[in-house]
């Protein structure tokens, strides 16, 4: 299985003067969605990944849909083994945005509490 290569199906490719070898699809990595998958396969498409943060970055993927083919050695080629494509994978931000940005929210200059407790609150700072 090679992340730059394999689609979601297993496929025979030439494998030189041994005849053909077998491609194994991204569909045996399991809890990667077919639409993930769908990313990984169209971004192939384009020039080949130069690691596996362009990889990630170009797919969009998020922090599962990264670490499920890390953990099944699909990133090989890119990071040189499994432990090495986990460093890197850690490394990776995720390249889909989660979310809102974070906005403070506005206090208002009314205080919010009751007559009373602003009283109290008047009076023990005046004593200090």
């Amino acid at each position: 299985m090679r992340i730059e290569a394999s689609a979601w199906d297993c496929a025979l490719e030439p494998a030189g003067a041994a005849g053909l070898a077998l491609l194994l699809g991204l569909r045996l990595v399991k809890g990667l969605a077919q639409d993930v998958v769908r990313r990984l396969v169209d971004a192939q498409a384009r020039p080949l990944f130069r690691d596996l943060d362009d990889a990630v970055r170009r797919a969009a993927l998020d922090r599962h849909a990264r670490d499920a083919p890390v953990a099944a050695d699909a990133f090989a080629k890119l990071a040189g083994d499994r432990h090495q494509a986990r460093w890197q994978a850690l490394a990776v931000h995720d390249a889909r945005p989660r979310g809102r940005p974070h906005q403070r929210r506005k206090r208002s200059r009314a205080c919010p509490w009751s007559p009373r407790a602003r009283r109290w609150w008047r009076i023990t700072r005046a004593l200090g």
